[in-house]
Order: C-alpha cells, then structure tokens, then sequence
C-alpha cells in the first residue's frame, strides 16, 4: 500500500516509462492517526483516508484514479478554481458524485472506468492497480490500439519453455545401438599357378 500516489509521485525514466516514487509513508495509519499527519495529499486522498481510517489497495486505487483524471484534465477531480479551501475540499471528496473529465476526446469506458475509481466505497472500486491496467488496455485495444508487451500479466500464462538438457550429460539417454563394424577380410595375395609338367614317354 502506497497511500500517496499523486501526479508529482510518478517521474518517468530515460525510456519513457513511468514510475511510482516516494514510498516514505507506506504501510497503514495506526488508530487515531491522521491523514495530515503523514503528509497526505489531500486532493488525491479517498474519503476513508480523511475520516482516519486506515490505507488500503482500495485506496490507492482511488488515488491512482484521481491522478489519470488529473493527467487528462490538469487538475484533480474535485478541485474548483478559487474554492480549494481544506474545509471545502473534503466536502466535496466526501459528497460529491465523481465529475465527468469534459473531453469529447475521452471515450465512455474510460470515464465509466474513472469514476468506478472514484467511488465513495472502497468495496465499489476495482480490486487493484493491476485491474484498473487491464481495464485500460482494453479500453485502449478496443480503440485500435496495440497490445502492449510491457504490461505484466502478458507473462504470466506464457509458459517458460522448457530447458534444453544435454542428453548425454548424466548418461541416461536412449543410445542407439551400435552397428559393429564388419570383420576386416586380409587380402590375399595371388598365388602363381604351377604350369602342368608333360607326362612322361613310354620307352
């Protein structure tokens, strides 16, 4: 659990990719502990959070959520210009029904995906980050997009293939049988033919 996902937490590398940073308040609020308390950033921050409840998976898929709304608006969900005070802000976090992004470019499924993120109840949001990412690549497949090989689960039901072994190396193959090889036959030299000797004259 991360707690503090938000826009300034995600940097991306010399590649191109995004990656989530600033894990200094990771883990649960003990009882009694306030959001403020750990430098939670209120406009990302769920309802629960605020009312002093611990963090969850659920909660930073709301956080996670509110930042994609950030990142395709400029700004977070429930932030109205020049009334943003604290008091202001976790009424309408606590209150208000998940705003639309406005985009006429922004498909339906992805703003039905949005505000599933935003939902006031943990246990009326996606499971996890992994199923907000799948429902993402599908929305974007489902815009002709291409499969992404850099998302995770791609891996998961590939079966590693299977290591190539010696056969030879622990001698437990099946060897063919040899063929022996044929007897060696010396060659004979030729032997010369004695000429006939006449037969002898009768006197």
């Amino acid at each position: 659990v991360h707690r503090d996902i938000k826009p300034a937490n995600i940097l991306t590398d010399e590649y191109g990719t995004p990656r989530l940073t600033d894990f200094g308040i990771v883990g649960r609020l003990a009882p009694g502990e306030q959001a403020e308390d750990f430098g939670l950033s209120l406009p990302w921050s769920p309802p629960e959070i605020l009312a002093g409840g611990p963090g969850s998976i659920e909660s930073d898929v709301y956080s996670l959520g509110a930042t994609l709304w950030h990142l395709l608006v400029g700004r977070s969900p429930f932030d109205i210009p020049g009334k943003n005070s604290r008091t202001e802000l976790e009424s309408r976090i606590e209150r208000m029904p998940a705003p639309a992004t406005g985009r006429a470019d922004v498909p339906q499924a992805l703003e039905v995906l949005l505000a599933g993120t935003l939902a006031k109840k943990p246990g009326q949001r996606p499971a996890s980050a992994q199923a907000v990412a799948r429902e993402l690549e599908r929305i974007e497949l489902d815009l002709g997009g291409p499969v992404s090989p850099d998302w995770p689960w791609h891996s998961e039901t590939t079966p590693s293939p299977a290591p190539v072994r010696d056969p030879d190396l622990d001698g437990t193959a099946d060897r063919p049988q040899r063929t022996p090889p044929p007897p060696v036959v010396k060659a004979v030299a030729p032997q010369p033919v004695a000429e006939a000797l006449p037969e002898p004259t009768r006197r």
